[in-house]
């Protein structure tokens, strides 16, 4: 008995069989090309993307190197103040192994004038000198007491 079927419907052995589809040596060739375009295309890109990267890595360290170079400096020129503070000459250099050798000091002092009269203002600068030859530095002041001789 044969059934009329509506346009576009296969039974499922004809959808099988006319899914079996043989691929020609060349067209076999046309697949693995444009898969080796695919790679050609994508080294490039996964290149970039790397050299992105390590760009970004660099500059991170570099930006992280002068933070902790100017964290240093600032830490150095507070303590020296707090020294002058305490009754260190403001030209007296720290004692020796607590300041590292790549941070340089200097010390200024002017008088206090007006309400500050009777008190000197002292700034200390601490300079830290980079690899690539940049110099970091940090200044920190404040009044210190002037000693009164009777």
């Amino acid at each position: 008995m044969i059934i009329n079927q509506p346009p576009g419907i296969r039974h499922s052995a004809d959808s099988v069989a006319g899914s079996r589809t043989s691929h020609s040596p060349a067209q076999a060739r046309a697949r693995r090309g444009l898969l080796f375009s695919e790679v050609i295309v994508a080294v490039p890109i996964l290149g970039m993307l790397v050299a992105l990267a390590a760009a970004g890595v660099l500059s991170y360290q570099k930006s992280r190197h002068e933070a902790t170079a100017r964290q240093t400096a600032a830490w150095a020129a507070a303590a020296q103040l707090e020294r002058i503070q305490a009754g260190a000459a403001p030209d007296s250099r720290p004692p020796a192994g607590v300041l590292s050798p790549d941070v340089e000091l200097s010390v200024g002092t002017t008088p206090g004038k007006g309400a500050w009269e009777g008190f000197q203002l002292v700034t200390v600068s601490a300079g830290i000198v980079l690899n690539d030859k940049q110099k970091v530095a940090e200044r920190i002041s404040g009044y210190v007491r002037t000693e009164v001789k009777p």
